[in-house]
């Protein structure tokens, strides 16, 4: 992905602007030359924690600069069971609006925009797994993934998960 990220950037006449590194995030220090935008996707915040991905982004961010996620959120504490156990389980858990505002004050950041992304974004995405797992080799072929993921979609349309469940983005900037 690496790779594929800096042809990208480089077709797009941008790599001067980008810095793409490899490390374990709990362990690397960005401080001492920080960064104008970090940017966490892809569930990145669930599997260091969240307060500790959150400040590590703030303390790698220069003076007034930009922090950008997405993550799953529960839209509020009464989650029905069937869809709690399919997006959470005891490794994982999952914040609130509410709660990630907290946390992000929390880290010396100030929400500048937050937004939740529409039904047709979860559609989208539901749409495109239900392709892959069609698929009779790779990481969707595994019949333990198929079958989690055949679950989720499951339960999401079924009991109406979008009311519970939803994909947050924000848009945060450092306040010093």
């Amino acid at each position: 992905n690496i790779r594929a990220a800096q042809k990208l950037a480089i077709d797009r006449n941008v790599s001067h602007l980008i810095t793409f590194d490899i490390a374990d995030l709990l362990t690397v220090d960005y401080s001492e030359t920080p960064f104008e935008l970090v940017l966490a996707e892809g569930g990145v915040l669930s599997f260091i924690s969240r307060p500790k991905g959150i400040a590590l982004a703030s303390s790698w961010l220069m003076n007034r600069g930009w922090f950008a996620f997405s993550d799953l959120i529960f839209l509020g504490e009464n989650v029905p069971d069937e869809i709690r156990l399919i997006f959470e389980d005891d490794k994982y858990h999952y914040e609130t609006e509410h709660s990630y505002r907290e946390m992000i004050a929390a880290a010396g950041l100030e929400t500048h925009f937050m937004a939740l992304v529409p039904q047709s974004g979860w559609d989208n995405y539901y749409a495109h797994m239900a392709r892959r797992l069609e698929d009779s080799q790779g990481f969707f072929a595994d019949k333990k993934i198929k079958l989690a993921f055949h679950r989720e979609i499951d339960v999401f349309y079924r009991l109406e998960a979008f009311r519970y469940v939803g994909y947050l983005f924000c848009i945060a900037r450092k306040k010093f």
